[in-house]
């Protein structure tokens, strides 16, 4: 393994892209109980990829479910929520490392928001 690769920084969609798909395999390996991704689940990761790729926030990007602009269609965005509904809590025991990166995302997101628009609290 090269070690400058060892060091090399992850973008922040790509850890998205990770941590997506490892909330889809959780649910599919408990909930349907399958060590195989369906085909269905498989289109899931491959649609959430894309739009991660074209989201147009760049390093701005707030949690989806932060965004102020769905990009989802309605079906997989039922079929998303469904799942991080599930998956979100027992990614602390699966992947801790993921849940702590989320949960420090959306507070950073809403925090600098927050002060961005003028609307500090406690006032």
């Amino acid at each position: 393994k090269n070690k400058s690769n060892r060091f090399r920084m992850t973008s922040q969609k790509d850890l998205d892209k990770k941590t997506v798909e490892s909330m889809i395999r959780l649910y599919c390996k408990h909930q349907l109980k399958t060590e195989e991704l369906p085909e269905k689940y498989q289109e899931l990761i491959h649609y959430a990829n894309q739009r991660l790729d074209h989201c147009s926030w760049g390093k701005e990007k707030p949690p989806c479910k932060d965004c102020p602009h769905h990009c989802y269609a309605p079906e997989q965005r039922r079929e998303i929520r469904k799942i991080m509904r599930w998956a979100g809590p027992r990614m602390l025991f699966w992947s801790p490392k993921a849940a702590f990166r989320h949960l420090i995302q959306v507070l950073y997101t809403r925090t600098s928001r927050r002060f961005k628009h003028g609307a500090r609290t406690g006032r």
